[in-house]
């Protein structure tokens, strides 16, 4: 499970900012949209920023990562039957 650090404790948007690029600029990786999006509930359903909004930025976050190797899939070579 990776972890991020943030670069900023908050964040002033620019304008057209989205909730992905801003995790990225944060973090680096725009996975971690979802911590700010927590974080800055009153914004929640904002798709598309303006100019001039600041938001909490968390101090760390950590990335599950919920994904299913394939070798854990029982009966593979019947699911895939091109391998």
């Amino acid at each position: 499970m990776p972890t991020y650090k943030a670069k900023v404790k908050t964040y002033q948007t620019n304008g057209h900012d989205i909730w992905d690029i801003i995790a990225l600029k944060c973090y680096g990786d725009e996975r971690c949209m979802n911590y700010i999006q927590d974080a800055n509930f009153d914004y929640r359903f904002q798709d598309l920023f303006p100019a001039d909004i600041e938001l909490v930025v968390p101090q760390e976050v950590t990335i599950e990562n919920n994904l299913v190797p394939l070798t854990n899939i029982p009966n593979i070579e019947q699911l895939l039957p091109w391998r």
